[in-house]
């Protein structure tokens, strides 16, 4: 019984799921960031703070325009967008509040100050009292919607500040209405409502296939595609749909270590492992296998065309490289995989690698209970459900480090408790679901009730969506219906009542559940709850718990619940009713208390626990998605991979069992032959009415019976309107006065009966015999009534294909007695064939397909035709009756029946294409037919490069229409007559030019060729090769560089000071042979040696220290003059470089600056003398000057010499004259 209500719960489950949550913010009491969403100055939205309540989010005129964006929403059709607006302050009719998805717009527009329907807000700061009235509305949006991007945008047209009019908003969740998984793109939820797949899989009738039909991309990734194998830590179902697993970890050092002729990995896993998943990546050739073993047991064989395998296997590649999946069980944390290495079998083309996950029942669990639930968790984790969680979620408590319901106490918490609905606990009840269980049935005082919005049965405290709530339920009557099916143990309800007004004993509520009394709660305490900012310091709020208990006989296969929040009092606006935890479970009674009998309640317990039992191939249990498990992995055994299999060249194959081998003989008999011989081996073992029969035991009964699934006996059924067995008539009624009882014929009166009328009365026909209809008390035959005559019709359907003036057409049957219902071959059937009645059989079958029995199979992917079974091919695009695609960039043209290269994939095929550069655009160097554009030659053509000094070059390529660039990374450089540690060289990139500066460490001359070989790409594309690489050459004739060696350069230093003195010593000579009249001889002396310091210029290779004596050796001039050398540099357009050895003397090519030094030398000769001309005549000038100067000084020192003595004497006679006066006085 378990199971039964399991399955109810599993339905409720699919009914929730079809939502899921995208997105959500904005729903805890203080916001803190607003991170992702922006306004149109790239601000952060302003968050308005209150001091008790709920944080808000302003959309004012200072951010009148606050957008978000997300991005890739897996497949949907729908999303649902629900929004809590504010409205505050003098709104008027143009100040609108719009919000736009996706530039789809909703507008709405409120005013506050003319319905006053909320109050006053109490906790929020700066609000202006003669404005402080407060509009709050819930938008609740269903948009149709199948893109990956949603752009949400709230826009306001306020243009006054936020103390006059604001909107604001919060409590924002998105959710989405998934496509069914193997559909890309949708326009409804099931699976024949896709509208694109994945891909090259067809779309059919509005339905997508699974990738697992394809070759070697076998699995789906939702969005991504068609793929190899899922990623790491993703599990996959039976459609091969890879999906996020927490369960399923990887083992992080998978590496193979080699020991010995082998490789092997070990390792320690969780305690809590159930399943080691085994990625097996090797390249075998020829007849090499290799032997893979699991904890000393050997798991399977793999060569490169077979595996025998004793575990369940998947082929994730079938190429030249294969990649193997495979799952064991394993009960111990430890672990050793090993690959045989024997030397006679074991060969590697490439080193295998391996990956390593593995399955364990939970996370954070110690010891599991089963293989989807833990039993004991890890230290500091709690046990909820089968999980571990760090906390306990709301509103379980901690009970021995279990978290458990409070409607579970004074229960035996052993017995675990099965939760049929669990709702308002967070933000995941949507509005579909709450009018799923709730309907209201009265309401009094509207105008205080469902302010937020028509048909808004909800609100939102923190973190949280309840049921009711302010300003939404005040005075109003709602029932909870719950439909329970074959419940035969103990209904648990659990809820919060939460009970809100301005006064204490005011507010009640009153709820009954089915025929129990019913209850009353009356606000009478006080919590200390701000969490609403229109709720005063003195606001009273009470959260009370309800748990109650329905006996199983008593609940009558439904739950109903009657909530009642009762105010009927004026001024009830601040007053409110809600409910949020709400759980309905099922708990089984302690052992003996639940009425069943032992053996029932064990059969339960497996039954629950089969239902949570891990699919595993070859443990000869066969689970939900097998067909069968004979306890191997050996195939044509018919069992393989626990599907059904026959023998290799088994024509008709039913459940394992092959009917008929291929054979050459007996393929050419006729099809009627083949159903003869069938039906005389099939009646020799089973009932007579018996269709298909296998070892005794039907499988299928003929048309008009049924199987007795006790008695394995095709029995008819009355009332099914089909005439088998004993019945005389079959009239599809139970009117046992119409002429036909219990499928016999009924006869009244005695009445003799007419050939054509079933009943009759006093010569009256009443009733008619199938296919006649009664008209004026006589049966007549219409074609076209629906009713078949058998003397006259064989069909009767005018509107349906294959009956035509109530004769059947070639090629159909048709089966009924009224109304036909004709049918014929499937599609692609080109001769269809009638064998009976109700059978029919294809002959033949369009290109492509085969015919068995009345359908077409389609042919492997690999044949034009085959015969018989799908891969016995007749005819193949391939000569090997390979698949096209199994060779890189081959692709299979069904139109004209050949393999065929695609110019334009990226991929270059031998043989087929020149190039391949991913596009079909002409100059780009690879044409738009896959041929290349141009030579070597043209592209030698375009190679620049020019020395930059100090042992750099620079290589660039001309300007052209191909936009070709060069790849300056990992460069090939080579120099005649070096080796690599002769040099070394540093390359750098500088506006698409490689720039390449040399180290030497011996001297380089001309004759030293550099070759310096770089790769070639396009700037948009790139070109393909058979090296997929094109490369191409500078040669280079390099500047001649003297390098020295230490000793060298000491004896240069040496040479240099000898020189240095020579110099000197003949400096202090040239006066000694003026005065001695010798200095003809030393002018033969220093003209031979200007002529010695000429033979530098010759092209000789110089004995090194006679190189740097004739390079130092200069003796054109003791003076150095100052020149110009702004001319002639790197940089001017016109330079050029002359040879080493002049660079080295400092001698310029240039004309101008070889003629400066007489020139100025000249010039400094006439400046010289003109200084010492203007030199003499200023000293003359002075020395006049001073002469004057002496004369006059002197004249005038006299006449004030006089003046001095004068003036003293009369002092001194006035002094004199003082002191008397003073004596005498």
């Amino acid at each position: 019984m378990i199971s039964t209500l399991l399955l109810v719960f599993i339905d409720q489950l699919k009914i929730r799921c079809e939502l899921i949550q995208l997105y959500e913010n904005f729903n805890s009491l203080k916001i803190e960031k607003t991170i992702g969403w922006s306004c149109l100055n790239n601000q952060y939205p302003i968050v308005y703070n209150c001091k008790y309540g709920m944080d808000l989010i302003k959309v004012d005129m200072s951010c009148n325009e606050i957008q978000h964006k997300i991005t890739e929403i897996l497949p949907h059709f729908q999303v649902q967008i629900y929004v809590d607006i504010y409205f505050y302050g003098d709104l008027n009719a143009e100040d609108k509040i719009v919000i736009l998805i996706d530039e789809q717009q909703w507008q709405n527009t409120y005013l506050p100050t003319l319905t006053q329907p909320l109050g006053k807000s109490h906790q929020c700061i700066s609000y202006d009292q003669n404005r402080n009235y407060q509009i709050r509305k819930t938008l609740v949006i269903d948009l149709s919607h199948n893109i990956e991007n949603l752009n949400l945008v709230l826009r306001s047209t306020l243009s006054q500040n936020f103390e006059t009019k604001s909107y604001l908003f919060r409590n924002l969740q998105i959710f989405y209405n998934p496509c069914s998984k193997t559909c890309k793109t949708c326009n409804g939820g099931q699976t024949n409502q896709c509208t694109s797949c994945y891909q090259n899989i067809p779309l059919t009738s509005g339905t997508c296939s699974s990738c697992k039909w394809n070759i070697n991309l076998t699995f789906l990734l939702i969005p991504k595609g068609c793929v190899v194998q899922c990623p790491d830590e993703y599990s996959y179902d039976k459609d091969k749909v890879c999906q996020k697993n927490s369960k399923l970890i990887t083992y992080t050092a998978s590496q193979l270590i080699k020991n010995k002729e082998s490789y092997q990995i070990s390792g320690n896993l969780e305690s809590s492992v159930i399943l080691l998943r085994l990625t097996l990546k090797v390249e075998l050739s020829g007849k090499n296998q290799v032997v893979l073993q699991i904890n000393g047991k050997k798991i399977a064989t793999i060569s490169q065309f077979n595996i025998q395998a004793k575990l369940k296997y998947q082929y994730l590649q079938t190429m030249k490289q294969q990649i193997i999946e495979f799952d064991a069980p394993i009960n111990s944390g430890q672990f050793i995989i090993k690959i045989d290495g024997s030397k006679k079998i074991f060969a590697f083309n490439v080193l295998p690698k391996v990956k390593v996950q593995y399955f364990v029942c939970a996370l954070n669990c110690q010891l599991c209970k089963d293989n989807e639930n833990c039993e004991i968790c890890l230290q500091n984790y709690f046990l909820y459900f089968g999980e571990c969680l760090t906390t306990c979620p709301d509103p379980t408590i901690v009970s021995n480090k279990s978290c458990i319901y409070p409607l579970q106490l004074n229960y035996d918490e052993s017995l675990e408790v099965r939760i049929l609905v669990k709702e308002f606990y967070d933000f995941s009840t949507t509005k579909e679901r709450v009018n799923e269980l709730f309907t209201l049935q009265e309401t009094n005082n509207s105008i205080y009730n469902f302010q937020k919005g028509e048909q808004i049965y909800f609100s939102y405290l923190d973190k949280k969506r309840i049921f009711g709530g302010p300003f939404v339920w005040v005075n109003a009557k709602f029932k909870f219906d719950l439909k329970l099916e074959n419940i035969r143990e103990n209904i648990v309800i659990y809820f919060d009542v939460i009970l809100g007004d301005e006064k204490m004993n005011r507010t009640v509520f009153h709820y009954k559940i089915n025929s129990q009394d019913e209850k009353t709660l009356i606000l009478n305490n006080k919590k200390d709850l701000k969490l609403d900012q229109n709720w005063s310091d003195d606001y009273c709020v009470d959260v009370i718990s309800v748990r109650e208990t329905i006996e199983y006989q008593d609940n009558n296969n439904q739950l109903i619940i009657l909530f009642y929040c009762d105010n009927s009092f004026n001024n009830a606006n601040t007053t409110f009713c809600g409910i949020q935890n709400l759980i309905v479970a099922i708990q089984p009674p302690k052992s003996g208390e639940s009425g069943l009998s032992e053996e029932e309640e064990q059969i339960d317990d497996q039954d629950l626990e089969s239902t949570f039992e891990i699919s595993i191939c070859g443990d000869e249990k066969v689970s939900e998605d097998e067909e069968c498990d004979d306890g191997n992995l050996v195939p044509f055994d018919g069992c393989f991979n626990c599907q059904y299999q026959c023998q290799y060249l088994c024509q008709f194959c039913i459940k394992g069992e092959c009917l008929f081998m291929f054979e050459e003989q007996s393929f050419k008999q006729t099809e009627s032959n083949i159903s003869q011989g069938l039906d005389e081996k099939l009646l020799q073992v089973c009932h007579i009415y018996c269709e298909i029969c296998i070892q005794g035991i039907c499988l299928q009964c003929q048309t008009g019976y049924y199987m007795n699934i006790i008695s394995n006996i095709c029995e008819s059924k009355c009332g099914d309107i089909i005439i088998s067995g004993q019945e005389q008539c079959d009239d599809g009624n139970l009117d046992n006065y119409d002429g036909c009882s219990d499928c016999q014929f009924n006869e009244y009166e005695n009445c003799p009966k007419l050939q054509t009328c079933a009943v009759c009365h006093y010569d009256k026909c009443l009733k008619c015999i199938d296919g006649y209809t009664l008209e004026n008390n006589k049966c007549i035959s219409i074609c076209g009534d629906a009713l078949i005559n058998k003397l006259e019709e064989q069909c009767d359907n005018p509107n349906e294909k294959g009956c035509v003036n109530c004769q059947i057409e070639t090629g159909y049957v048709c089966s009924g007695i009224s109304y036909s219902v004709c049918k014929t071959c499937g599609d692609y059937c080109t001769v269809c064939q009638t064998i009976n009645q109700f059978n029919l059989i294809c002959k033949d079958c369009l290109i492509g397909y085969y015919p068995v029995l009345d359908r077409c199979l389609e042919c492997d992917k690999n044949c034009i035709s085959c015969k018989g079974q799908s891969n016995l091919c007749t005819s193949c695009y391939r000569s090997d009756c390979e698949l096209c695609e199994s060779v890189p960039g081959f692709y299979t043209d069904f139109e004209r029946k050949r393999c065929f290269a695609q110019c334009g994939d990226g991929i270059l095929v031998i043989d087929e294409e020149e190039c391949d550069d991913g596009n079909i655009e002409d100059a780009d160097g690879c044409d738009s037919q896959c041929k290349i554009e141009f030579a070597q030659k043209q592209l030698n053509d375009l190679l620049v490069w020019h020395f930059n000094g100090n042992s750099s070059y620079e290589f660039s390529l001309m300007n052209s229409e191909y936009k070709l660039e060069l790849n300056c990374q990992d460069p090939l450089i080579a120099i005649d007559g070096m080796d690599k540690n002769d040099f070394f060289f540093n390359i750098s990139v500088i506006n698409n030019i490689c720039r390449v500066e040399f180290v030497f460490f011996k001297s380089v001359f001309k004759s030293n060729t550099i070759h310096v070989e770089l790769s070639l790409s396009f700037q948009e594309n790139r070109l393909l090769y058979q090296n997929n690489v094109r490369v191409i050459q500078f040669d280079i004739q390099p500047n001649e560089q003297i390098i020295l060696s230490a000793d060298e350069k000491m004896q240069a230093n040496q040479i240099a000071n000898v020189q240095q003195s020579f110099g000197f010593l003949f400096v202090l000579i040239i006066p000694v042979s003026i005065v001695t009249n010798l200095y003809e001889y030393l002018w033969g002396v220093l003209e031979i040696l200007s002529w010695v310091n000429n033979f530098y210029f010759l092209n000789v290779h110089y004995p090194f220290n006679v190189e740097i004596f004739l390079l130092n050796q200069d003796w054109s001039a003791f003076v150095a003059l100052p020149t110009y050398q702004g001319l002639n540099q790197p940089d001017c357009s016109y330079y050029f470089a002359a040879p080493l050895k002049f660079q080295n003397k400092g001698i310029d090519p240039l004309f101008f600056n070889n003629i400066q030094i007489p020139f100025i030398f000249i010039i400094t000769i006439f400046l010289i003398y003109e200084l010492n001309f203007i030199l003499l005549s200023l000293l003359n000038a002075l020395i006049s000057v001073e002469n004057n100067k002496i004369q006059i000084n002197h004249k005038h020192f006299s006449i004030f010499c006089l003046q001095a003595k004068r003036k003293t004497q009369q002092t001194q006679v006035q002094q004199l004259q003082q002191d008397r006066r003073r004596t005498h006085s």
